[in-house]
């Protein structure tokens, strides 16, 4: 059975997280398991007013502080904009890459897991949108192996070229 959202509720809970905090953390714990990615909306949520530093949420979800700024920008992002995505296009044995654009997703990724800044990111990409950033951000965090392996197959490149052209570096 559906209930409505009624403030009592949230009093509720906030009394049995005083007075009873295995309750509130068992009710809370149920709802976070039948709501994937409810938790971390709410430190998402958290981070932006403010009641969270970044480096907070991602100790509390257990990961580099690094990928969680990722998501948390393209959360950003995605509260701002309408819910669509921009189009992402992959010819066999090639890089994903921003329909239209030419501009691969791994390179956008690689952008901004060196800056951590979603600013930078669009001044390094002045022609592609706010959404086809959000998107290629978000394709990075749904496929991090592909991504992963075409950074370092860039690195590899690079890195055979200033060996044997070290005049370009």
């Amino acid at each position: 059975m559906r209930r409505s959202f009624e403030d009592w509720q949230v009093e509720a809970l906030r009394r049995w997280a005083l007075e009873n905090p295995a309750l509130a953390e068992e009710a809370l714990n149920t709802l976070w398991s039948q709501v994937p990615g409810l938790y971390e909306k709410l430190l998402f949520d958290s981070v932006h007013s403010e009641s969270l530093t970044l480096s907070e949420a991602a100790d509390r979800l257990g990961e580099p502080e690094i990928l969680v700024q990722e998501r948390y920008a393209a959360y950003l992002a995605i509260a701002e904009i309408p819910q669509t995505r921009a189009a992402l296009e992959r010819e066999s044995g090639k890089c994903t890459r921003l329909a239209g654009s030419g501009v691969t997703v791994w390179e956008i990724v690689r952008f901004f897991r060196k800056s951590e800044n979603f600013e930078d990111l669009q001044r390094a990409f002045p022609a592609l949108t706010r959404l086809e950033l959000i998107t290629a951000l978000e394709y990075g965090q749904n496929e991090p192996d592909e991504i992963q392996r075409d950074i370092e197959a860039y690195e590899q490149i690079r890195a055979k070229t200033r060996s044997e052209y070290p005049s370009l570096t």
